[in-house]
């Protein structure tokens, strides 16, 4: 007489067990990986929306450029402001250099409430040839410890010029509205 076997053997389960394994860590890695795309993603719209801002700020106060300028103004910590030229309470009191520094002030404090370690620098770019003999200014956003003032590095060969950004950084390029 001759059994058939039903069910299966260790083996086997022990095989089903460890394709099984297998499949579930590399579903996890891939959400894992997606997850930091995410995060990365959310980092670097808020710095494009922080960017955006502080050039729509510069282009309504133009006659304050060397205040915006001013390399020492971005090194400020991230105070929450205390007063906005904006609002009709301050808007009579505030002159060029009143408003660029209220608006310096409210973009740091932006820039360190929604990014991690935000931080924020506007200069003539140092890395970007002029032209059409115009300066162009450079607005960057940093995070995650990334200086902003360094996130760019440029190389320039014989007839070109190619800029990388760091993974941290965002970079916004707009025109010296006082160049000559």
């Amino acid at each position: 007489m001759v059994r058939h076997q039903s069910g299966m053997t260790l083996i086997e389960v022990l095989v089903s067990v460890l394709v099984l394994g297998v499949a579930v860590l590399g579903a996890l890695a891939m959400q894992t990986n997606a997850a930091k795309d995410v995060r990365t993603g959310y980092a670097k719209g808020q710095a494009t929306a922080i960017a955006l801002d502080l050039a729509e700020r510069f282009r309504g106060n133009p006659d304050a450029i060397n205040v915006y300028n001013d390399a020492t103004q971005w090194q400020q910590s991230a105070a929450e402001p205390n007063y906005d030229c904006r609002t009709s309470s301050y808007g009579n009191r505030c002159d060029a250099t009143t408003m660029a520094n209220a608006d310096i002030k409210e973009v740091i404090y932006k820039a360190d409430q929604v990014l991690p370690s935000g931080k924020v620098w506007m200069g003539v770019c140092p890395d970007v040839v002029n032209t059409n003999d115009q300066d162009l200014l450079c607005i960057r956003v940093a995070w995650n410890g990334e200086d902003p003032a360094g996130c760019v590095v440029s190389e320039t060969t014989e007839n070109n010029t190619s800029i990388a950004v760091a993974k941290n950084c965002v970079q916004l390029s707009l025109y010296n509205p006082s160049a000559p």
